[in-house]
């Protein structure tokens, strides 16, 4: 088991020891979601932020007031973020909230460019879904809710491998419980698309199709690593 003190020596794969990234003067200011404040070493941002900060970082430079407004993220998802950037594992996801919030962790690193991020966070979403739905009494387990799923598809693009995960995700569910004797097609329909006025009308025709082709879906649980990018580690 990784412990924090070898996570700050090692950090993200890189040859610069965490502990050196949080040394020094310079914090950095950033404001979530327009009411949390997190104060953050400027050169962890800078060295391990990706892309995204460092651009933004960079143009500070030229400001007496080092802050970074992030109005449309959530604390936990930023909180999160920080926790990966310090070079810890993320968490174990034991609930369903805690498998959205590693989602949107996910979408947060695909807008910062971190592939090595969303590889770690869907990794947990795979393995979080798969333990609530073992610890579930009834093994009909309908997780994802189709409004989580009409919101991640909102918030992605046709190549997303997180919008691939949860696609997969409800197919085997659909799937799984055609296999029962009791198996009602019907009523398994309307139980699957109970918040099918927030499915955009494409999504809901492709999880119709791929449900009443079983031949097209092997009753196959989502693997970790299946959802993986090629990696891209920030300088």
């Amino acid at each position: 088991m990784p412990t924090l003190e070898m996570a700050l020596q090692r950090g993200n794969d890189s040859s610069t020891p965490i502990y050196e990234l949080v040394t020094g003067p310079e914090m950095v200011n950033v404001f979530v979601g327009g009411r949390k404040h997190f104060y953050v070493h400027k050169r962890l941002l800078l060295e391990r932020g990706g892309p995204f900060f460092e651009a933004i970082l960079n143009r500070l430079r030229q400001s007496i007031v080092n802050i970074i407004q992030l109005p449309d993220e959530e604390p936990t998802t930023f909180g999160l973020f920080l926790l990966w950037l310090f070079g810890s594992p993320l968490p174990r996801p034991l609930t369903y909230q805690a498998c959205l919030d590693l989602s949107y962790l996910w979408i947060f690193a695909n807008k910062i460019c971190i592939t090595d991020l969303k590889d770690a966070a869907i990794d947990e979403i795979v393995d979080g879904y798969w333990h609530i739905r073992t610890k579930k009494k009834n093994s009909d387990c309908m997780l994802p809710k189709m409004k989580d799923v009409a919101e991640i598809h909102r918030k992605t693009n046709d190549s997303s491998q997180l919008r691939r995960l949860y696609f997969d995700i409800v197919v085997y569910n659909a799937a799984f419980i055609a296999t029962r004797e009791d198996f009602d097609q019907e009523k398994t329909l309307k139980d699957i698309f109970r918040y099918g006025g927030d499915l955009p009308a494409d999504l809901a025709l492709k999880f119709i199709q791929a449900f009443s082709s079983r031949e097209n879906n092997p009753l196959e649980w989502p693997r970790s690593g299946r959802y993986h990018e090629h990696r891209t580690l920030p300088r």
